[in-house]
């Protein structure tokens, strides 16, 4: 599997990956949760911080991704720039 490949299969994985990161979060902080019903914070407080944490995560996926994007963009024009015949794998 060359490179380019790899770095394909990783970008199309990614969401995947990231579905199973959040469930797992979730999950465990959830069983955290049902131990501090008699704390001052209410479980809709949070179910609320849970999920702006899971927004700023999603945010800095969002940059890494944009940053794998250009790094394969700069390693096509690399091979076009040698002379090979490449297929863009970015839309």
């Amino acid at each position: 599997m060359s490179i380019l490949q790899r770095r394909v299969h990783t970008i199309e994985n990614t969401d995947k990956t990231l579905n199973k990161i959040n469930h797992k979060f979730l999950r465990s902080h959830l069983v955290k949760i049902r131990r501090m019903a008699g704390e001052d914070e209410s479980i809709y407080e949070r179910v609320a911080r849970l999920e702006d944490e899971v927004a700023s995560l999603r945010n800095e996926v969002d940059v890494l991704k944009g940053t794998m994007r250009n790094k394969i963009v700069r390693y096509e024009h690399k091979l076009i720039k040698k002379g090979k015949d490449i297929q863009s794998i970015i839309d």
